[in-house]
This record gives C-alpha cells, structure tokens and sequence, in this order.
C-alpha cells in the first residue's frame, strides 16, 4: 500500500460499533500522506478497535505530509491489540508513533523494531497524548516494546523499496521465541514464515 491517505485503517467510524479480531499480516506500507496504519475512531463520537494483531508487517516513512501522526497512529477507544513483529520506519519527521486521545488501553506493543533518520535519543513518540524524545522515554512511559529495538534494519535496497532483509540485518531471530506461525502463515513471498531459530520481524523472512 503506497500513496494513498492512510495506508491502513482498522477503525469504526459509527459511535457503538467496533473493528474486532482483525489480523493484519505480511504487508509493506509505504509513502502514503497520513499514517501507516490509524486504529480507533477519529473523534470520540465515533467506534473502537480491539482485539486485533497487527504482526510482520513493514511501515516505511509514511505521514509524508508531517501531519504530526507518525507511522502508527492511535485514536479513541483502542483496547486489546498487539502490535508484534513489524518493522516501522520513519522519515525525517522522525515520529514513529502518534496518539490523538487518552481513551485507549491494554494494548501491547513488542518485538517490533524502529528506526528513524536520527538516533533512538531523538526519535519521537506520542503515547496518552504525551510526547517523548527518545526510544528510552517512550519505553518507560508506555511499558511497552520491551524486546524491541531501534536500529537500521538494513533493507536490500531501500532506494529502490526493496524491502527484503540483508544478512547482517537485526530484524533477523530477534521475535518473540514462543512465536508460532498460523496455519498456512508464509512470509510476503510465500516462503516459510519462520526459517531460523527464531522469527524474523518484518514482512520478509531472511533464508540463506
């Protein structure tokens, strides 16, 4: 998904109605205008997300209009999903994640791995409406993304939207070890989804 408004949305636009047990997989989402992905509904007048699983996907400087929404975005009523296994890469803005309300909860965030134009310290986040520089920060505030890291994931060819890992990248075995792919689950090329001795994060899994 590329140059659209937002790249992927699991919300509800209707006050009482919920987006539920999603499962959003194995996808690039890249370029588009405001967001990556937006989860919730746009105002509090408006439906929730939960329980969905948001893993192995690849979000690669999105929001290029620099709305101030980051990759991932947060509106109301998020409650219950995980968001595992993904790469986020932001641009210049260097925003990873957005939050446009306090109304959401129980939500985990982990084994992903960021990265942005400048260094962790100085990448920037926004969670319960409260903005944080530095990967630590938004680590300690959030409780959240304690197995994740930041650094370059070290993509083929990101110049040319190659997304696919090189040898040395560190989104190769960094998931979670208990992780198990679902029946008939591949990567985004239809291999295997787990190769190594542990998961990949990312759309694609390295093989040798």
């Amino acid at each position: 998904m590329h140059h659209c408004d937002i790249g992927v949305e699991l919300a509800s636009e209707h006050f009482g109605r919920t987006t539920d047990t999603v499962e959003l997989r194995e996808n690039i989402v890249r370029h588009n205008r405001n967001g990556a992905l937006f989860m919730g509904g746009y105002d509090a007048q408006r439906g929730a997300t939960t329980n969905c699983f948001v893993h192995h996907n690849t979000f690669f400087e999105n929001d290029s209009r620099h709305d101030g929404n980051g990759e991932i975005y947060l509106q109301n009523y998020v409650t219950g999903n995980r968001l595992t296994h993904n790469i986020v890469v932001a641009n210049r803005q260097n925003l990873l994640l957005g939050n446009a309300a306090p109304s959401h909860s129980g939500n985990t965030l982990d084994y992903n791995l960021y990265f942005s134009r400048t260094t962790a310290a100085l990448s920037q986040w926004t969670w319960l409406q409260t903005s944080y520089d530095g990967f630590a920060a938004y680590q300690l505030a959030s409780t959240n993304d304690t197995h994740s890291i930041f650094a370059d994931p070290l993509f083929l060819n990101r110049r040319k939207y190659d997304f696919h890992l090189t040898a040395t990248s560190p989104a190769i075995d960094a998931g979670d070890a208990s992780f198990s792919a679902g029946g008939g689950e591949t990567d985004l090329d239809g291999a295997a989804r787990v190769s190594g001795p542990r998961v990949d994060l990312g759309a694609d899994e390295w093989a040798p």
